[in-house]
């Protein structure tokens, strides 16, 4: 009878036994978890900041562009503004070279 209690002694420190190591790798599982959690959580944080800096570029290059573009257009629209001002001034310049011409070709008719 006595053999029981000392099989049931032993049978409770293997529990123990295998409780501890159980534990152990449960700890060390737990730990391995946490490092690569930390390990992700810090390259997520690594991505955000390189996406922040590329949509700063990006909004910086939007605004360069439309800055561009707004200064294309006025000078567009001052070269419009002067090509119609000297074709204004060539067609006042042919108006008043037109009676001397027309004088010009009549002189030229009579002298043949």
């Amino acid at each position: 009878a006595e053999a029981a209690p000392a099989l049931v002694a032993s049978e409770a420190q293997r529990q123990k036994l295998v409780s501890a190591k159980d534990l152990r790798k449960l700890r060390r599982q737990v730990n391995e978890k946490m490092q690569s959690a930390l390990a992700v959580t810090n390259e997520m944080g690594s991505v955000q900041e390189q996406l922040r800096t590329l949509s700063h570029a990006v909004d910086a290059l939007s605004q360069i562009m439309v800055d561009e573009l707004d200064a294309v257009g006025a000078d567009m629209t001052q070269s419009k503004v002067e090509a119609s001002d000297q074709m204004t001034t060539l067609a006042k310049g042919m108006q008043s070279f037109t009676p001397e011409l027309t004088g010009l070709r009549t002189s030229s008719d009579r002298c043949r």
